[in-house]
C-alpha cells in the first residue's frame, strides 16, 4: 500500500484571498464555490483535479464576464445541479 504525504496532493487552489462574491457564489480569490472550499480536505486527488477543471473553465468565463459586465457566465456548476 502506498501512503501519499501532503506534499504528493493535488496542492489548494487557495490564495488567501476570501471573500465570497454574493451575487457568484464563488470565492472572489480562487473561484471555487462554498462547497467545494468546505469539501477540498476530504476529496480524492482525481475529485481536486476537478475542481482545478472546473476553475480553469471558471476563469475562461470570467473574461467574459468583464468583457459584458454577465456575473451569471461566471457561474459553473459541479454539483450536478446545472
Amino acid at each position: 500500500m502506498t501512503t501519499q504525504t501532503s506534499s504528493d496532493r493535488v496542492p489548494s487552489p487557495c490564495i488567501s484571498v476570501c471573500a465570497m462574491d454574493p451575487e457568484s457564489g464563488l470565492c472572489t480569490g480562487c473561484l471555487r464555490t462554498l462547497a467545494e472550499i468546505a469539501e477540498w480536505s476530504v476529496l480524492e486527488d482525481d475529485e481536486r483535479r476537478a475542481v482545478w477543471s472546473a476553475l480553469e473553465l471558471r476563469r475562461s468565463a470570467s473574461v467574459n464576464v468583464r468583457a459584458n459586465g454577465n456575473v451569471e457566465t461566471l457561474i459553473t456548476r459541479s454539483d450536478g445541479d446545472g
